[in-house]
């Protein structure tokens, strides 16, 4: 049997550079299934640019993960959990993000929902009842680790920030633009609520001026508007604390004169333009006058 040189030298070409791949690439895969990968991995991309690079061409997912706990420890179980570690002294700019959600929308349709992030708490088990003690879809905290001796100043704290940024060309509309909307809860299967609330905010006590709900309007744009059709507000203007009903009516709900400091009542209908003010200090004193009896106490 004649054998070609050749064809035999291709070969272990091949062989070669098969194996000075896989040095250079630095993947030593062990007995027991491990993987570990000494430089950057890139998986369906041939981008190494970023320590793993993973790209999912026309899949449902890029990344699936799925912690199986069927014998669950005692202990806090995280299916994905992300570290920035920030070591550099002395820094005097940068942006760290522990994690970054981005839907980057270059298609278009119609139909389509883009979500940056979503967390999504399934009670789903047929092994019996339970007693859960707390269920939350996102939990912010900010936290002063143990192991921390400087001292810091963090100018602006935001448990939630909701902001827009406009670039490019071309437009964005819609019809209902919400910072943070809170539908109403369905009902599940029967059960019972003791206590529902849209928003809850607990008393503010750590700061200097404390605040529980803050509108930085004045008169238009933090007005607080109730019912369907958003007619009747609370706002405040000049100083000044109003409420106006559906029909136009703008009351002041702080009845003290500005400059005077009587009370009055004031109210305008911004309809008609009928302004009714009374001085109600002098109404009560007159009748203090004829009938001879006090209704109002100063202090």
């Amino acid at each position: 049997m004649k054998i070609d040189v050749n064809d035999k030298e291709e070969k272990m070409k091949k062989i070669l550079i098969l194996i000075l791949g896989l040095l250079l690439i630095g993947v030593n895969v062990f007995a027991q299934g491990d993987l570990v990968v000494n430089g950057n991995l890139a998986v369906g991309t041939s981008d190494l640019t970023n320590r793993m690079n993973i790209v999912g061409n026309n899949e449902s997912r890029a990344i699936s993960a799925t912690l199986d706990l069927s014998n669950a420890p005692a202990l806090t179980n995280i299916t994905a959990f992300y570290t920035t570690l920030v070591t550099q002294a002395g820094i005097t700019l940068g942006a760290f993000d522990g994690f970054n959600g981005n839907v980057d929308f270059r298609g278009s349709g119609s139909g389509i929902t883009l979500r940056g992030a979503k967390n999504i708490i399934v009670i789903n088990s047929s092994l019996g009842s339970s007693t859960i003690d707390n269920s939350e879809g996102n939990t912010v905290e900010l936290r002063k680790g143990s192991a921390n001796t400087g001292n810091h100043t963090v100018s602006n704290y935001y448990g939630f920030y909701s902001y827009g940024t406009p670039a490019g060309g071309g437009s964005l509309s819609g019809v209902n633009w919400r910072h943070a909307y809170f539908e109403d809860f369905p009902s599940f299967g029967g059960g019972t609520v003791a206590n529902v609330s849209g928003l809850w905010i607990d008393k503010q006590t750590s700061g200097t001026n404390n605040y529980g709900i803050v509108l930085g309007g004045d008169g238009a744009g933090a007005d607080i508007v109730f019912g369907p059709t958003q007619s009747e507000r609370i706002y405040s203007s000049a100083g000044r604390l109003y409420a106006e009903d559906s029909f136009g009516n703008q009351t002041i709900l702080s009845p003290h004169d500005p400059e005077t400091g009587e009370w009055i009542y004031y109210s305008k209908n911004i309809k008609t333009g009928k302004i009714v003010r009374v001085n109600m200090e002098k109404l009560v004193k007159a009748v203090e006058k004829l009938t001879g009896e006090t209704f109002m106490m100063s202090k």
